[in-house]
């Protein structure tokens, strides 16, 4: 089980984390969403051997939601 944060600079209320929500949660291997609207950022756990961070990523950017890319 990995654990990911990504910064969602367009998330701007629990409406858009709902969207993001149903769509994460259609991704083979997430098992848990939670959201900081504060700090617009989600976390995502997700078991490696089935997805990757790169999947979760892609699947923001098509949804809307783009994150920040760090480092």
């Amino acid at each position: 089980m990995l654990a990911k944060k990504f910064t969602i600079p367009k998330m701007a209320c629990g409406n858009c984390f709902n969207v993001i929500k149903n769509a994460l949660t259609k991704i083979n291997g997430v098992n848990g969403i939670t959201c900081d609207l504060n700090s617009r950022t989600v976390s995502v756990d997700f078991d490696e051997t089935l997805t990757s961070d790169a999947a979760v990523s892609d699947k923001l950017s098509k949804i809307g939601f783009p994150p920040e890319i760090n480092g």
